[in-house]
């Protein structure tokens, strides 16, 4: 094999990334393992050329240890794991091409101990002729910030001021991350004034307010990895404030799992004497299995050309329609516990109106069922000069008869504003003005073209930060998870 001059080199940085399971005892022993992360980074166009690789790590007292690399656009990378500590193992890199042909190949020794950072010099050579350097080191690798838990939150020290008619309270919290990163807390508090009173994200677990003697209030608690600030947890303490008394009212927590309906259906009717409508009353009620309070939101299709949406409200178990004197109509309820709204359930009803009088469940003898496939967050556009954004969701359905599809959308801001479409087959896609951070809750709702009471309704929520997505559906973004395409006007 043949070391040829620089007429063809390749450059390729590598980096590897180590981290010890015991970095006290700098002594080595037969249990001491360290973990590495592989890191080459290429020009792009390399994954063209190549489709696989390989590291070993071997040793006079260890066993072989092989792991796969994946191959990026611009970086060949992967870990290395349980590598036991000593002095001369060997990191042996392979490449290869679809034909499993190796193309690339290079090793170096370097010594793994405990407590100590160990540079590695790597150089891979191009095997059909030309040089392709690798310079890299192998340093302490840290774990990524995955997970945070608030393992407490409660009221501390209660300073009753009487001729102030006040009550000075102090709320504490504690949180983890899954690797010891430290955490930021930030604070809101309902019920103190007629305004949410906030705390900003700080490094302090605990806050002192002042409050009325007589009232109820809300603390919510947000903790965050302050390194890796997507990862967030937040927790309530709901508590009671009589004559300066302060008592914890006693809550299940996240124990809230499950919702039933316990009826959903049209009880009276009045046609009206002209024949032209008839009123029909339409009630639900459901439970959760704590029994919490449950709040109901409501669409109604059939009335108008555009669908009519009743937004989130604990009253509003019970409505009253006017509907056509004969025709068709869809009643779709979601209720939800107040207290977790990710515990959420759906039904619908279908109502036949016939000469006045309305009859329930109306059956479709091809038995067309509707599923919304997909439903996500296409991407945010950024508008420098307003400073403000537009967001593009996107949603796809399947119906079991291959009919056409028609779409409906409705958002609801935090700060009151409202965006709605109508049914179009051509509104998977639906763009909507929205501030630069911010939350919001909405509904898609998909039905049959040619039998329009063939219906699906699903409800999203999103929480947007400096024109960057923090949370959909409850889940954290990822890259894979979140295709996103983010662009500046």
């Amino acid at each position: 094999m043949k070391k040829l001059t620089l007429a063809i080199v390749f450059i390729l940085p590598f980096f590897i990334y180590q981290c010890s399971q015991n970095e006290n005892n700098p002594v080595s022993t037969s249990t001491d393992t360290k973990s590495v992360a592989v890191s080459i980074e290429t020009k792009e166009g390399f994954d063209q050329i190549a489709k696989s690789a390989i590291v070993v790590v071997t040793g006079k007292d260890m066993k072989a240890i092989s792991t796969n690399l994946t191959i990026g656009k611009t970086t060949i990378y992967g870990t290395v794991n349980n590598i036991p500590v000593g002095l001369d193992r060997l990191f042996e890199v392979t490449v290869y091409n679809d034909k499993k042909v190796a193309i690339y190949a290079g090793s170096s020794y370097a010594d793994i101990k405990l407590g100590e950072i160990t540079y590695v010099n790597i150089t891979l050579y191009k095997l059909d002729g030309g040089t392709a350097v690798i310079n890299g080191t192998i340093e302490d690798f840290i774990d990524p910030c995955k997970e945070i838990k608030i393992s407490k939150l409660n009221f501390g020290k209660v300073e009753f001021v009487p001729d102030k008619e006040i009550v000075n309270i102090a709320f504490g919290a504690t949180a983890q991350t899954n690797n010891g990163d430290p955490v930021e807390y930030s604070w809101i508090i309902y019920g103190v004034d007629e305004m949410a009173v906030e705390y900003k994200w700080a490094k302090e677990n605990s806050i002192y307010i002042q409050a009325p003697m007589n009232a109820e209030l809300q603390v919510i608690v947000n903790a965050r990895c302050a390194i890796h600030q997507k990862t967030t947890a937040s927790d309530t303490l709901n508590i009671y404030i009589e004559n300066g008394k302060v008592t914890e009212i006693p809550s299940p927590g996240n124990s809230c799992t499950s919702i039933k309906i316990i009826y959903f259906g049209c009880g009276s009717q009045r046609p009206d004497v002209s024949k032209k409508y008839v009123i029909a009353g339409i009630s639900a009620y459901a439970m959760t299995d704590y029994n919490h309070p449950v709040e109901y939101s409501w669409q109604i299709q059939g009335i108008d050309p555009k669908p009519a949406f009743i937004p989130w409200s604990q009253k509003e178990n019970n409505l009253e329609l006017i509907l056509p004197y004969d025709g068709n109509a869809v009643v779709i309820m979601s209720a939800r516990c107040m207290s977790h709204n990710k515990v959420m359930i759906t039904d619908t009803l279908w109502l036949s109106i016939k000469g006045g009088v309305v009859y329930d469940e109306i059956t479709d003898p091809q038995k067309r069922i509707i599923t919304i496939t997909y439903l996500n967050l296409r991407s945010i556009i950024v508008n420098q000069s307003k400073k403000d954004l537009t967001l593009e969701l996107e949603a796809s359905a399947t119906v079991s008869s291959k009919e056409s599809i028609e779409y409906s959308w409705a958002v609801y801001t935090e700060n009151g504003g409202r965006f709605e479409s109508g049914w179009d087959a051509k509104a998977n896609i639906f763009s909507f003005p929205f501030p630069i951070s911010g939350a919001l809750k909405g509904q898609l709702s998909v039905r049959c073209a040619d039998h329009t009471i063939t219906t699906a309704v699903t409800g999203f929520d999103l929480w947007i930060e400096s024109g960057k997505l923090i949370n959909f559906n409850g889940r954290i973004p990822d890259t894979n998870d979140y295709p996103l395409s983010v662009k500046s006007e």
